[in-house]
């Protein structure tokens, strides 16, 4: 069965070590926090701007998006191109029918797409994951110091042998302090996915209405 700590690093180390991959912190980065940071901006300089007026904001912040996002893309580009080659950490509970190595690589992280101002952004980054597996599908939660921030599944290759899989993780929506919490994927049952579920969604609403109260983004939602 897999080992997750100091073990997840022995493998990534190169014969120097300024040559061994990085381990992220993070499996989303900075970027959430880069985006996230130029919507704020545009929010309080439309607050300003409207007086606080929920419509005329609404309005300004429109109009002030594509440029915003812009900005927030040219900051970004060195956060994915350092993240590329990274080490995400894996872990897993016992008893799975299905072993993972215990670290992944980003292959490459793909910026947000801009959906609507104030919407989601989503941040998805594309990893090699190992594995073997007498399953189709494993399940996992996204983890870090905030605790369980998300869950996912993907699909796994039929195999005995070890193979190499390509995982596409979503950040989920919320505040970016928490999408820089997550820190490793840690695998568990579908049983242990289903429940935990509706409890993580339900935390991620929370995180947000707790964020918009924070930084008086309530009335853009009126």
């Amino acid at each position: 069965m897999m080992k997750a700590g100091a073990d997840a690093d022995s493998t990534a180390v190169a014969d120097s070590d300024s040559l061994a991959p990085s381990v992220l912190s993070s499996v989303f980065g900075k970027i959430p926090a880069i985006y996230e940071a130029e919507m704020l901006a545009i929010t309080e300089q439309a607050r300003q701007e409207s007086g606080n007026n929920a419509q005329a904001m609404r309005g300004i912040m429109a109009n002030l998006a594509d440029s915003a996002y812009k900005v927030a893309e040219e900051k970004s580009l060195h956060e994915i191109v350092s993240m590329q080659g990274a080490i995400v950490r894996c872990s897993a509970d016992e008893g799975l029918p299905y072993t993972i190595a215990p670290e992944a690589h980003v292959l490459t992280t793909l910026r947000p797409e801009l959906t609507n101002v104030g919407g989601a952004q989503r941040v998805f980054v594309q990893m090699e994951v190992k594995s073997d597996s007498i399953t189709k599908r494993a399940y996992y939660v996204l983890r870090g110091k905030e605790g369980d921030v998300a869950v996912g599944s993907m699909n796994l290759p039929l195999s005995t042998q070890q193979e190499k899989t390509v995982a596409v993780i979503v950040a989920p929506n919320a505040p970016a302090r928490y999408l820089a919490a997550c820190s490793e994927i840690h695998f568990v049952s579908q049983d242990t996915y289903t429940q935990l579920r509706p409890k993580v969604r339900q935390q991620q609403k929370a995180w947000r209405e707790e964020y918009a109260k924070e930084q008086g983004l309530e009335i853009i939602n009126e």
